[in-house]
């Protein structure tokens, strides 16, 4: 008989089933999707895993406050409760949005300061584990990928656990510990901004090799990983139509938004005309472009993944336009069903659909509705935690909260500087963060429930 495609949301038309057959069993070693079958259309999916799962994340985030609170996490002493319950929000929800700490990142390995770093490694594989999990089971299942809820929960962990460790090996050497490599390749992995110890230049090859490239890999989605390992060993003949549109938009994404960067920095439109004026540039000038587009295409990649203030292109060195440009990278985000967050780059293609669907006077899919429903969610997220963090911390410039507000919102962690206020704005902010990531996990649950298929997911 002839095995069915993994893929097809339902079974071959020779596979002998009766009307009153219940569907057949998983095979031995595998597990069942949570309230479906294994093969053909699975069943509404059990909410009680999704429960559990973001009982997993809660948990995660109590035992960071505990261990965050103990004596030496804060260099001299406990970190207090308000910090303390940031730093733990802001590593379990892949942020990494940073504050000044007594025991500043530097030596991961010395006495004494094990600690964070290793409460910070531990937090981020777990949250990305879980994180992958609750959102790959319900996006394969929308996307008619029958893969068993274990072969999906095994897909996510192998991505955590074996990119951190690949990754590590690419970041150890003299200038960080093997420690300072885990933490900084697994937030790479979990699109956190989370790091301890010294991270590389943004033009330095361990940036562009290692990286960029692990963050850019899990902000793909864990069903695009999935379905580009199963092209890659024969189990399908062609790539999802999902997948194709996340590589397409992604690789898009990037172009524009470094070339976006490069032409609302004056900086790079000075040198350029004044070389095009003047007869040439002088080997300072080459080397000052050369600095300026390499950061441009760093910051494209990072601000929509990793988030890692990464010197010398960093958000606080940039122009005034630049930096708003960099705020519309942030809320964008990578694809769907990863460890990034943002409004995602299906979903601004779904939003341009059905603009030009809606004009042309088409019916919508529904797929069109949550997307729409998620940016609406967003930019209130955005909109209530700018207006609160205005009210709590006045003396901060308001454009610069406003890159604080969507940097939170979308999960990518990057900010002017480290972040000094304490209490209000520090639980302002750490709301934003949990709704960041929490909200698209329920819509793609959601839409597990109310869409039978589609081409594409959003959250």
């Amino acid at each position: 008989m002839p095995r069915p495609d993994p893929r097809s949301p339902r079974l071959p038309d020779d596979f002998p089933t009766a009307p009153d057959r219940p569907d057949p069993a998983p095979a031995e070693g595998e597990a069942a999707w949570p309230g479906g079958s294994l093969l053909g259309r699975p069943g509404p999916l059990d909410r009680e895993v999704l429960w559990w799962l973001l009982l997993g994340l809660a948990s995660l985030a109590v035992l960071g406050l505990y261990l965050l609170r103990l004596p030496g996490a804060g260099g001299s002493g406990a970190l207090n409760v308000d910090r303390a319950i940031f730093s733990s929000v802001s590593a379990v929800t892949l942020t990494g949005l940073r504050q000044v700490i007594d025991a500043a990142p530097g030596a991961g390995g010395s006495d004494g300061q094990l600690l964070v770093p290793l409460t910070l490694l531990g937090l981020t594989l777990g949250a990305s584990f879980v994180t992958l999990a609750a959102a790959g089971l319900p996006a394969c299942r929308v996307l008619g990928m029958s893969h068993s809820a274990k072969r999906v929960c095994a897909a996510a962990g192998v991505l955590v656990v074996g990119g951190t460790l690949l990754g590590s090996l690419g970041l150890w050497n003299g200038a960080r510990s093997y420690l300072d490599a885990l933490v900084q390749a697994a937030s790479a992995v979990g699109n956190s901004g989370v790091f301890w110890g010294r991270l590389p230049r943004g033009d330095g090859w361990q940036t562009q090799v290692v990286l960029l490239p692990l963050s850019v890999l899990g902000g793909l989605g864990l069903p695009v990983v999935l379905d580009l390992y199963d092209r890659a060993t024969g189990r399908t003949t062609s790539l999802l139509p999902h997948t194709k549109l996340v590589l397409g938009l992604s690789a898009a994404a990037y172009g524009v938004g470094a070339v976006l960067l490069l032409a609302f920095d004056e900086r790079f439109a000075s040198l350029l005309w004044g070389g095009l004026t003047g007869g040439g540039w002088t080997p300072a000038d080459g080397r000052a472009l050369r600095s300026l587009v390499v950061d441009a295409s760093v910051l494209s990649l990072n601000a929509r993944s990793g988030g890692f203030p990464l010197e010398p292109g960093t958000l606080a060195a940039l122009p005034r336009a630049a930096g708003w440009v960099l705020t519309l990278l942030m809320a964008a985000g990578p694809g769907p069903a990863g460890t990034g967050g943002g409004l995602k780059l299906t979903t601004l293609y779904l939003l341009g659909t059905a603009a030009r669907r809606g004009a042309d006077g088409e019916r919508q899919p529904p797929e069109c509705g949550f997307a729409l429903l998620w940016a609406m969610g967003f930019a209130g997220v955005v909109g209530v935690g700018l207006a609160g963090l205005l009210w709590a911390a006045p003396e901060v410039p308001g454009d610069r909260l406003l890159a604080l507000a969507v940097s939170a919102t979308s999960n990518s962690g990057l900010a002017h500087d480290a972040i000094v206020q304490v209490k209000v704005p520090l639980m302002i902010l750490a709301g934003m963060m949990v709704l960041g990531r929490v909200l698209p996990i329920l819509l793609l649950w959601r839409m597990a429930d109310r869409v039978d298929h589609a081409e594409t997911v959003v959250g």
